[in-house]
């Protein structure tokens, strides 16, 4: 009996374990039936997105409420859809993201990005607008932030490479005394600005494209040991008109200056401090010293058939009177505006000498004057050794003062090479050979223009080489004056080496005059310059390159 039941319950267990049937497994997916990607609207917008879910989801948005909110946070399977109410965004050129994130129960979260710009407002914007470099040069770099399209000038100095946002300017090394600067324009068409005249007032109704310069700046190989200013004695005491005649002399303690006046001004060679000033009984139209720092002093000649006298003074007592040694009289013999801006070559006292002088005139001919010395005392019998009128190719420029332009011999022989320059409206460095009127050469450009012109000229042997410089004087206030040096290898092709910018920001008087005494120091080429335009007693340092 016991075994029968065994046996009938063992097959009802084997019957109920053939009629069990396996549920199967059920994997979560959730699928977009919209796109994954939304842009949305600036000013907002409510945004829908469907889905298809086998299982029961969730919603999370990753921005506060205030951006953008879900009208639910979750679902069934038979709910696939949700609403998004995204704010206004009114932030000049933002761009938002937000992101919704749809999740499966127990499955892989599915994402839908929405993209929002806020008003779109064009900008340009550079992190540098001046980048500054030693003589050696280098690489600096600065960033462009736009959101247009814009266009840029070419570099002449060094290399400018932009690549997206990042700027590089590359400026190479420098073998000039001068500083450089060069300058980039960005000009933007898309954003315009007011227009203005050229007193810098808007003008109405008119628009320009805007433009962003950025410069770039070297130093060179000049240094300034000082820029002095003038006294208040020098400035009030500066005569009116056409006879603001400026003069200097160099002896081996002093820089002497001269305003064609009665005093003559006393400056440290070394430090540019102010030592004295020394008032004579007689007034002063012009000095300059001689090749041993002797210096000369012209009294009078500063009209046609005007007397003159000039003075020797010992280099040791430049501003003691009773030192002056009556070197000859003579008389102006040019129409115009007197002798003036007179040079010395040569020992005043001893051996062969010349002194030049300059004569301008205005609707006549300009004239350059000299006379040579033997021993201190006169060479020749007449009144002028000799003369010569400017270049025939200029005509009969207006030169409307005789410290406006400068004639310089090279050496104590009148014959031996002489060279002028001027404000002529050619701004140019002529040179004749001998003292033959058609012997001018057609001259060579100063680099000067409108704005300045030459009014002085020294010479100096230095580095293997012989130099002229040249001060070319800017008539107004505000303007550079430049040292223009030229190389005189050959005294027939002078060749303009560099430009030297002299500027002080002590203010000025225009329509002035200037002057320059140059020396070798220490191995170095150095100029000194008196210059009303900047108010400056200067001195400049040129290092060998």
């Amino acid at each position: 009996m016991k075994k029968t039941l065994f046996a009938l319950c063992a097959l009802a267990l084997a019957f109920a374990a053939c009629d069990k049937t396996e549920k199967p497994q059920i994997v979560p997916e959730l699928k977009l039936t919209t796109e994954a990607a939304i842009t949305v609207p600036q000013a907002g917008d409510i945004i829908n997105v469907t889905f298809e879910s086998n299982v029961n989801w969730t919603a999370a948005l990753d921005v506060e409420k205030d951006v953008a909110s879900l009208n639910v946070k979750n679902g069934t399977k038979e709910e696939g859809k949700v609403k998004i109410t995204v704010m206004p965004l009114t932030e000049d050129n933002a761009v938002r993201t937000i992101t919704l994130t749809l999740t499966p129960e127990n499955g892989k979260p599915v994402n839908v990005v929405l993209k929002q710009n806020g008003p779109f407002v064009p900008f340009f914007t550079v992190s540098e607008k001046s980048l500054e470099f030693g003589v050696e040069g280098g690489t600096k770099n600065f960033t462009i932030s736009t959101n247009v399209e814009y266009t840029v000038t070419e570099t002449s100095i060094g290399k400018l490479t932009i690549n997206g946002e990042n700027a590089e300017y590359v400026m190479p090394a420098t073998s000039l005394w001068s500083p450089r600067r060069e300058s980039v324009i960005f000009t933007i068409e898309s954003i315009q600005v007011p227009a203005k005249d050229d007193e810098g007032n808007e003008i109405p109704g008119k628009t320009v494209a805007m433009t962003v310069v950025v410069g770039f700046s070297q130093d060179g190989h000049i240094e300034y040991s000082y820029k002095t200013k003038m006294t208040d004695e020098m400035r009030a005491a500066l005569p009116e008109g056409s006879s603001r005649l400026v003069n200097t002399a160099l002896t081996a303690d002093l820089f002497l200056v001269s305003q064609g006046q009665d005093v003559i001004y006393a400056f440290d060679r070394k430090t540019g401090a102010f030592v004295s000033s020394k008032k004579f009984a007689f007034p002063i139209s012009s000095i300059a010293n001689d090749s041993e720092g002797n210096i000369v002093v012209l009294t009078g000649g500063q009209a046609e058939n005007a007397p003159m006298t000039f003075y020797f003074v010992p280099a040791a007592t430049p501003l003691d009177e009773s030192t002056y040694v009556k070197g000859f009289d003579a008389t102006c013999q040019h129409y115009g505006y007197g002798y003036n801006n007179i040079s010395a070559n040569g020992n005043i006292f001893k051996g062969d000498a010349l002194i030049t002088a300059f004569c301008a005139a205005a609707g006549g001919a300009s004239q350059t004057v000299c006379w040579a010395l033997k021993d201190g005392k006169r060479a020749d019998e007449g009144n002028i050794t000799d003369y010569i009128g400017l270049p025939t190719m200029l005509g009969d420029p207006n030169i409307w003062s005789s410290k406006w332009g400068v004639t310089r011999h090279l050496t104590t022989n009148p014959a031996g090479g002489i060279y002028y320059g001027a404000y002529d409206g050619t701004y140019n460095l002529h040179y004749n050979a001998s003292m033959a009127k058609v012997n001018w050469t057609a001259g060579v450009s100063s680099g000067g223009s409108w704005v300045d012109g030459i009014c002085a000229i020294e010479f100096a042997d230095w580095n293997s080489h012989k130099y002229l410089l040249a001060y070319s004087y800017s008539f107004f206030v505000g303007y550079n004056s430049y040292v223009d040096v030229f190389t005189i290898d050959n005294p027939a092709e002078p060749v303009l080496v560099d430009r030297i910018p002299v500027l002080t920001d002590f203010g000025g008087e225009g329509s002035t005059s200037a002057d320059i005494c140059v020396a070798v120091e220490d191995g170095k080429l150095v100029f000194y310059v008196a210059d009303y335009t900047h108010y400056g007693v200067i001195k400049g340092v040129m290092k060998a390159i």
